[in-house]
């Protein structure tokens, strides 16, 4: 008997590994999922995907979970009751932490964003993160000019940008000292260095990873430099999902000083995302496609995961019905399944059209972004602009909006495609002007449009 509950116990070890259990009451349940976590990690700068490796965090320690994949950064993984933290991972970038406490449990997956910021390199008489330290030899020859390096210091948060009153602590290599500074509002502080050296930093402030830093102290001539340090606080990420059509959802701050936009997750029909975001509390905003608010409400945003439902059992409806799509053609339809057809670059590039209130993009006007595309990145000169219009019915302002927003559509699908940011030049006209009096819904439909044009970079 002993023999053989032995043999049992041994190949539950086994299909531990596989999921699974042998001898029912000798093996240890595995802590049920309590969400399903889904989305896309990319370049905090660039929005390029990332490929990185996602952890969970728990009290006993850490459990990998998947990669990324290479291609879109897309990841979907299922986060266990006890975690405490996704720790996302890559190198050359600094290690993301997002706290997942209280967050509780949905019926389906939750998708995010999860943004990366690269790291500080070494480099002569510039701030760097000790990780990217390499050997370094220090030519101690040179004789003191008696005009010290002035240095201005720079504290800000990495994701917004925003001037924090940190303490940064120099250790000098060479002298054996320690110097303590507090920023003042600007996130500065000044100081000077009278010999070369090699200085280490460390910065802190509540609620932001420490920085662990290092100068090389070089050219020690009299001149003024510049260093920026950028504190990398908790994750704070804030989804919202809603079963409104063409639904937009935004925050703004106390007082309305500043708008912050959620973006569309990828893959998360109805999810939103905001993720460059302040723990404090706002006011959400939820407009369906024709700008009418159909949500507006205070939220409080701690770091961490977020999350925020709007799912009425019918969702709202515009007071008046939309009109049927309107589709300007030239020629007329292609049968089904027939080839698409081979734009002549760069000259022939149709409008893009609209039904109304909306930002959707068809199969057709895919079809043409991927030709676009295609263009951009085998010829390295040219660069694309994208101007969106729309019909004047409505308010003029979110007719702005809108307009400007259906070219960010058009260019974020570009961007999936491998067109770099800074090839794309967008903006958005509103229904300032019309290429159609819109005195009918089929004139009012040629309005609602989106103008591309390839230029040849300057």
């Amino acid at each position: 008997m002993f023999r053989w509950v032995l043999d049992q116990l041994i190949m539950n070890v086994v299909l531990l590994f596989l999921g699974c259990c042998a001898l029912p009451g000798l093996c240890m349940a595995r802590p049920a999922p309590c969400l399903r976590l889904a989305g896309v990690v990319q370049d905090y700068a660039t929005r390029q995907p990332l490929v990185a490796t996602l952890s969970l965090k728990t009290a006993t320690g850490r459990v990998k979970l998947a990669s990324s994949a290479e291609a879109t950064g897309s990841f979907s993984v299922d986060v266990n009751c006890p975690a405490t933290a996704l720790v996302i991972e890559r190198t050359g970038y600094r290690t993301q932490s997002l706290p997942l406490d209280g967050n509780g449990s949905t019926a389906g997956p939750v998708y995010v964003f999860i943004p990366l910021v690269s790291v500080d390199k070494q480099g002569s008489d510039r701030a760097y993160q000790q990780s990217e330290q390499t050997f370094y030899e220090q030519n101690q020859s040179a004789t003191p000019s008696g005009r010290p390096q002035r240095g201005t210091f720079v504290v800000t948060d990495a994701l917004t940008g925003t001037p924090l009153r940190a303490q940064t602590c120099l250790f000098s290599t060479n002298a054996k000292t320690k110097r303590c500074f507090d920023a003042d509002a600007a996130g500065q502080f000044l100081t000077q260095f009278t010999q070369q050296d090699i200085v280490a930093m460390e910065v802190r402030m509540a609620g932001y990873q420490p920085y662990q830093g290092n100068l090389i102290v070089e050219k020690v001539d009299g001149r003024s430099l510049r260093h920026d340090i950028r504190l990398l606080r908790q994750l704070t990420l804030l989804a919202v999902q809603t079963n409104i059509a063409n639904a937009r959802c935004e925050l703004r701050t106390a007082g309305g000083a500043k708008t912050i936009g959620l973006l569309p997750v990828p893959g998360g029909e109805g999810w939103f995302c905001a993720y460059d975001l302040l723990p404090q509390r706002y006011q959400l905003q939820i407009t369906d496609a024709s700008g009418r608010v159909v949500r507006q409400e205070a939220v409080t945003v701690r770091p961490g995961l977020n999350l925020h439902q709007f799912m009425p059992e019918k969702p709202p409806t515009t007071a008046r019905p939309l009109p049927e799509p309107v589709v300007a053609v030239t020629n007329p339809p292609a049968p089904p399944n027939a080839p698409r057809r081979k734009l002549q670059l760069p000259d022939e590039l149709p409008l893009l059209y609209f039904d109304q209130g909306s930002y959707l993009l068809d199969d057709d006007d895919k079809d043409v972004l991927r030709q676009v595309a295609d263009y951009l990145r085998t010829h390295p000169g040219y660069r694309v602009k994208l101007v969106g219009h729309t019909d004047p019915k409505g308010d003029e302002r979110l007719n702005r909006y809108l307009a400007e927003f259906r070219a960010k559509v058009i260019a974020n699908f570009l961007h999936w495609q491998g067109v770099p940011d800074n090839r794309m030049d967008v903006t958005g006209q509103g229904s300032r002007y019309p290429v159609s009096p819109s005195d009918t819904d089929e004139n009012k439909a040629k309005n609602r449009r989106v103008f591309l044009k390839l230029e040849v970079d300057p």
